[in-house]
């Protein structure tokens, strides 16, 4: 069963807030842009932003995938808000904590994503060292699946 957190950058610390998983998330805004990795496309509700895909993507596509994960009442191209957003995020590698996540997953999804949020800035961890850290030792295969679903990369690090 999928569930949500609301993730709140604040300064060096995170916090989390638990959102039901009913919730609609109104109106989501989406659209692309450059970043120094490349095409970036990105989704924000009014919670935070919830998608973050690299590369260049058939929109039709991935509207249809998100909408199947996000019950919204809308969903409404912001090409310049998202613009001015994204291009906030990959200035310096602190500027991207000013911003609000929502992540939807499994409990064991958020376990790893929340255990990614506190390596440090810059440093390296194995499957094995985040498995643990998410309170499950011995299952670095599904934290290594776990990190691949992370919907909202370099956010969240990966």
């Amino acid at each position: 069963m999928e569930s949500m957190q609301i993730i709140k950058f604040e300064g060096q610390s995170v916090a989390f807030e638990p959102l039901p998983s009913t919730q609609n998330v109104g109106v989501m805004h989406y659209g692309e842009f450059e970043s120094p990795f490349g095409h970036v496309f990105m989704a924000v509700s009014r919670w935070g932003i919830c998608d973050l895909r690299f590369g260049t993507l058939d929109f039709a596509e991935v509207l249809k995938e998100l909408g199947s994960k996000w019950e919204a009442d809308a969903w409404t191209a912001e090409q310049a808000g998202i613009k001015k957003l994204g291009a906030g995020l990959f200035v310096k590698p602190t500027a991207a904590l000013k911003q609000q996540v929502l992540l939807r997953g499994t409990a064991f999804q958020l376990e790893v994503w929340k255990a990614l949020l506190a390596v440090p800035f810059g440093c390296l961890k194995t499957y094995s060292d985040i498995a643990l850290a998410a309170g499950h030792p011995k299952a670095q295969r599904a934290v290594g699946t776990a990190i691949g679903n992370n919907p909202v990369a370099f956010l969240v690090p990966c």
